[in-house]
């Protein structure tokens, strides 16, 4: 019996090594405003990206194993095209832009 208590007493002891430690927190000065800025969280499987200023705060989610092919139907117009979106960058149509390819996801 006192073996198996000092067994225990050791495998309890183990286990505070496997805390995370405070220098791999994620810590910000200021929230991430866009995406390729954000937060990455995951575990391999599912992923998360998170920014924002909290008003809104935007999570996009995604799994290595899934893939909506469910028609959307603001792509099914004509300017839904890499070469209008080529034009409309070099034209300086940006809220265009935002409209077509970004507000769909918002």
């Amino acid at each position: 019996m006192m073996l198996l208590s000092q067994v225990l007493i050791m495998a309890l002891a183990e286990t505070g090594g496997m805390l995370p430690r405070p220098e791999h927190g994620l810590d910000f000065d200021t929230p991430a405003m866009r995406w390729d800025e954000a937060m990455p969280l995951g575990n391999g499987l599912l992923g998360a990206l998170v920014w924002g200023n909290g008003n809104p705060l935007r999570i996009s989610l995604d799994r290595t194993d899934l893939w909506d092919l469910r028609p959307v139907e603001e792509f099914e117009t004509e300017d839904y095209d890499w070469g209008v979106m080529q034009a409309w960058e070099r034209e300086g149509r940006y809220d265009d832009l935002k409209r077509l390819y970004d507000d769909p996801y918002h």
